[in-house]
Formats: C-alpha cells, sequence, structure tokens
C-alpha cells in the first residue's frame, strides 16, 4: 500500500501542477468573456494592477496553444516598458523597449491602460467576423488564429485603438482579416 502511494502521490502533484499553470491550456484563450477576464488578471500579475500597455496581442498555435505577447509597465517615470510574452502557462521577459519621448512628455502618453485596451469586446469582435464570413462567402467553420491590438500615433487618444482579426478555416487555407475602430467598428475587411 505504501508503494502505491509513493506513485501516485508524485503524479498527482504534477497534474497539479501542470493544470494549474495553464499549461496543457492549448486553447484560444481570447473567444470568450471568461478567457480575457483570466488574461486581464494575467497581465495585471506580470506588468502591476495600474499599469500601461503599448503592444498586445494573442497568436494561436496548434502545438502550444496561446501566445500572449504584452509591453508594458507601472513606472511612468521611466522610458522604458518590458515585453513579456506567455506560453504554455508561463511567461518569460522578451526584451526592454525604450521609448524616445519629446519635450515633456511621459511615458504614460504613450501607453494605454486596461479600460481603455477595452479586451471584453474581442469576443463579440470575433463573433460579427465569423457571420461577416458567413453571410458573404458562405464560409462557416472558421478560427481566429491572431488577434493584434495596435495603438497608431496619428489619430487622438482613445480613437487610435484598432483590432486586427484574423480567420481561417478550420483546417487551413485563405486568412481573412478584419480591422476594427475603437468603437468596434470594422473599417478593413480583406483575404
Amino acid at each position: 500500500m505504501k508503494k502505491g502511494i509513493e506513485v501516485i502521490l508524485p503524479i498527482l502533484f504534477f497534474v497539479t501542477l501542470f493544470s494549474s499553470c495553464d499549461m496543457l491550456d492549448t486553447s484560444r484563450t481570447y473567444t470568450t468573456l471568461e478567457k480575457i477576464e483570466k488574461v486581464k488578471n494575467d497581465l495585471a500579475n506580470q506588468f502591476g494592477a495600474e499599469a500601461g500597455y503599448g503592444t498586445l496581442s494573442f497568436v494561436y498555435d496548434d502545438n502550444v496553444g496561446t501566445i500572449v505577447l504584452a509591453s508594458g509597465t507601472d513606472d511612468f517615470s521611466e522610458s522604458t516598458a518590458l515585453e513579456k510574452r506567455k506560453m504554455q502557462g508561463f511567461w518569460e521577459d522578451v526584451s526592454e523597449i525604450t521609448y524616445e519621448i519629446e519635450g515633456d512628455g511621459n511615458l504614460k502618453d504613450y501607453l494605454f491602460t486596461m479600460d481603455e485596451l477595452k479586451l471584453e469586446r474581442i469576443p463579440g469582435l470575433i463573433d460579427q467576423s465569423k457571420v461577416k464570413l458567413v453571410e458573404e462567402k458562405d464560409l462557416d467553420d472558421m478560427v481566429v488564429n491572431t488577434v493584434f491590438i495596435d495603438f497608431p500615433d496619428n489619430k487622438p487618444r482613445g480613437e487610435n485603438i484598432r483590432y486586427f482579426i484574423d480567420l481561417e478555416p478550420e483546417n487551413g487555407g485563405t486568412t481573412f482579416k478584419f480591422i476594427y475602430d475603437h468603437n468596434g467598428a470594422l473599417t478593413s475587411f480583406d483575404y
């Protein structure tokens, strides 16, 4: 009996470890509001609750699941931010980004808060994209593999957030590209 416990306890330990750190999760972590909330919590844990973000993207890979790539900081007194990547449940630092700040500018002027990013829009934008493909192209087995949030500098703050969503057939093929503005309105559709 003691031998059985010695075998079972390490197995239970590793199953608990891997399931708690998302290592076994190969799903698309940006397709539901519940998953978006988890991503928001992960980002807050990595960058700080009041962090500003310069980039944010989600890329899905069949072998590793969702890869989250983000740059941000909660220290606005400097001109640098960290770029981090989450893959198979683990975060790692990728690089340090230095911003060129002119005049009396502040790093905070170049970054966006989680509230401004409105990540909760992403699942709805994915659904809108899928509906458009059903209506216009009669394609209904589409999956989203990339979501990228971009912040072009040539628009007023708050109006310059764009959501890029790439869909393709589940078994591969043509990639359909959608771009939505800060209000969630479709501005571009291409393939």
